[in-house]
């Protein structure tokens, strides 16, 4: 999807959800994502071979990689299909559903699993330093 016909048909939503259409390169646009909760971290969606959004977020094979700041290598990604798996992703890995009887718009949907994803991230970071910290005797 290029920027132009993701702009048409998700921006507002994209836009009240913080995720942002991102140029990575010649016309390959995906979406970027920042927590204020985890200042360092951010993520890209972006469909299955990374080069755009999925054409339908509802539906669509998506990507979800999170990085630390200066690192080359994710330290979550996810592979989700839709909005049958980003509910699914967030029941497993939060604890509760987001199925209302009311659908969530999809982007604010993309956006809580993202920044749940972040902070899963950043809890991992947490831990590990916590794991390699001295002990007292």
């Amino acid at each position: 999807m290029n920027e132009k016909s993701l702009a048409l048909e998700y921006h507002a939503q994209l836009a009240a959800a913080s995720l942002i259409p991102t140029n990575v390169g010649g016309s390959d646009v995906v979406l970027t994502f920042e927590e204020p909760a985890a200042p360092g971290y951010r993520a890209y969606i972006s469909n299955d071979t990374h080069s755009a959004v999925p054409a339908d977020l509802e539906k669509n094979e998506m990507r979800i990689a999170v990085f630390p700041e200066g690192s080359t290598e994710p330290t979550v990604y996810l592979a989700l299909r839709g909005r049958e798996g980003l509910l699914t992703w967030h029941k497993e890995n939060v604890g509760f559903s987001l199925d209302g009887p009311a659908p969530m718009p999809i982007a604010k949907l993309l956006g809580l699993v993202t920044s749940n994803a972040i902070l899963q991230a950043l809890q991992a970071e947490v831990e590990q330093e916590q794991d390699l910290a001295p002990r007292p005797a």
